[in-house]
């Protein structure tokens, strides 16, 4: 092996690493500041959905933003007939 390949093979495992332990602050992150699980259901100024699915999006220069989506709900908290779905950000949540 040249030194160019042990050089090349020694960046993209230090990258590999990298992103790998990046993504488990994030999701450790997520965990730590999310205020709800999968199945819990949520409300803020629109209306009511059961949380399917949290999303964490990444700010280079701030926090990471973290949304709950599923499916909406009635105001009586039973799945809406069509089905539609939609995302809330967690800061968004009404208590």
């Amino acid at each position: 092996m040249t030194p160019e390949e042990q050089y090349a093979e020694s960046i993209t495992a230090l990258d590999e690493e990298y992103v790998a332990e990046k993504t488990r602050i994030l999701h450790e992150y997520a965990r730590a500041v999310c205020p709800c699980k999968k199945g819990d259901k949520v409300h803020d100024e629109i209306g009511w959905i059961r949380v399917d699915r949290i999303s964490i999006t990444y700010r280079k220069n701030d926090l990471p933003e973290i949304y709950v989506s599923g499916v909406m709900l009635t105001r009586h908290k039973e799945v809406r007939v069509d089905g539609k779905t939609r995302a809330i950000n967690i800061e968004n949540i009404l208590k």
